[in-house]
């Protein structure tokens, strides 16, 4: 548990790392007939678990240098302390727990992945490195749910970012966008970065490159309006925000050489401000682990995936964090002129562990006098719970260009920790774009979000928020 973790130092640091770690990096392709992506290196175990310790050295000192926090006062008798307790579900803030963690996790997958381990080993060393802070970097009872959004987040994230970051320095340019990029790329893929900046770590190579499509938006949106029903919980007022959204598509599913390990995978990314302030909305990635049967009949083609799926959505409605496990079926049908195309995607989602905001999270916590602070202070507004989850999804493309989005998800989570009771999800979202030319395009979005939380001794709480958003959009569908 990491109790407002700040890592914008470590970040400063990583990114300039980035920059000098691609300038020198040298790719060389591969011939071959797969799809796969993978590090060829050293393989120290020592180099990953230093690299792993290191970075929780360098969070832990800036937090205890900034913070100052009793939770960060460590020593022998703490560590001694620690490794006779169990962990426990904390009580430390929604963007602590749900996001930080996950990309604190990809910085531990990533630096192990530079150093050539499998992601199966490179998963081993972000358990390795969670249960590390949790157990000696602290002075409070370990937490089960950092390990597992540190773990398994990490490893969602660290795959596909470390992708992505790859692919940026395969494609680097010169000059000043060269520099960008080298920082982004660092951004991205901050454990190996460093690895492959200050220790001479490995790059990663491809068979055959993936294709990688991206759009990016740039608009406002206002939220149209917001009802909430429960005891003392007034109707919150509608305001217009700001927005940026990354939408990326990495590889392809319906490829005859079947995607396996994140060989393909979506991102969308989110952030928004407005005059209640600024942050981070949304980011999902939702990679292939496995894929099952693929068949094709006429125009169409079908495949069948074991996806892995993390989740960090905030919005009026709610706040909701996970990582999920979808059966997922996708359907792509093309016109014989090739100018159309029809897309549809069924996911049935297994979600062991997920935050989901509750009203009676913080009083119930406190009545039962749970704290993972040393003072007893709580921050959390959510409960943890497990349950279930479906999505449907359909698209039209023209000339390979979206012009119809039409998505609908719903989750069901039963609390476990915190207020008593169960939690029902909905969002329905619809937008439709115009093609302008040479990649711009205008888009008009429409969304709804809906929450009803039913308490087993509490009164039951519902909350349900819809908005407009229009926006501008350059990239390749």
């Amino acid at each position: 548990m990491r109790a407002r973790t700040t890592i914008t130092a470590l970040l400063a640091a990583t990114m300039l790392l980035g920059g000098a770690s691609s300038a020198s990096a040298q790719v060389r392709p591969l011939p071959g007939d797969t799809l796969e992506f993978h590090y060829e290196g050293r393989r120290s175990v020592w180099m990953a678990l230093g690299q792993v310790t290191a970075m929780n050295g360098l969070v832990w000192g800036f937090d205890y240098l900034v913070q100052r926090k009793e939770v960060f006062e460590i020593s022998g008798r703490t560590f001694a302390t620690n490794l006779g307790r169990v962990p426990e579900w904390d009580t430390n803030t929604f963007g602590t727990n749900q996001l930080m963690h996950p990309y604190n996790g990809a910085m531990f997958y990533g630096a192990a992945r530079a150093e050539g381990f499998s992601p199966l080993a490179s998963a081993a060393f972000t358990l390795v490195g969670s249960a590390q802070w949790e157990w000696l970097w602290e002075t409070v009872n370990p937490s089960a749910n950092d390990l597992y959004m540190t773990t398994l987040g990490g490893i969602t994230l660290g795959e596909s970012l470390g992708r992505l970051s790859a692919g940026i320095r395969q494609s680097r340019s010169g000059g000043l966008v060269g520099i960008g990029q080298g920082l982004l790329a660092g951004l991205l893929d901050p454990g190996g970065s460093i690895n492959r900046g200050v220790l001479g770590g490995t790059t990663p190579r491809e068979f055959l490159r993936p294709s990688i499509a991206n759009r990016v938006m740039i608009g406002g949106s206002t939220t149209s309006g917001i009802e909430t029903r429960g005891p003392n919980q007034p109707p919150t007022s509608a305001g217009m925000r700001g927005l940026f959204r990354l939408e990326i598509e990495y590889g392809d599913r319906f490829s005859s050489r079947k995607p396996s390990f994140f060989d393909a995978f979506e991102l969308d990314f989110q952030f928004s401000g407005g005059s209640n302030g600024a942050g981070i909305d949304e980011l999902r990635v939702s990679g292939v682990l496995v894929s099952g049967p693929q068949d094709r009949f006429g125009q169409g083609q079908s495949a069948t995936y074991l996806d892995q799926e993390f989740e960090y959505s905030r919005n009026p409605a709610y706040s909701f964090g996970t990582q999920s496990f979808n059966a997922s079926y996708r359907y792509r049908y093309e016109t014989r002129s090739g100018q159309w195309e029809l897309g549809a995607r069924l996911d049935a989602r297994a979600i062991p562990l997920a935050g989901v905001s509750s009203e009676h999270a913080n009083g119930e916590l406190a009545r039962k006098g749970i704290s993972s602070e040393p003072s007893g202070e709580i921050d959390r507004d959510y409960d943890y719970g497990s349950g279930v989850g479906a999505q449907v999804a359909g698209s039209v493309r023209r000339l390979g260009r979206e012009v119809l989005r039409v998505s609908y998800g719903t989750s069901w989570i039963r609390t476990f920790s915190g207020a008593d009771g169960s939690h029902l999800l909905q969002e329905i979202r619809v937008r439709g774009t115009l093609p302008i030319a040479r990649g711009w395009a205008l888009s008009a979005g429409w969304e709804m979000q809906t929450r009803d939380s039913q308490y087993d001794d509490l009164a039951a709480m519902s909350r349900t928020s819809s908005s407009f958003s229009l926006s501008a959009s350059y990239g390749a569908f």
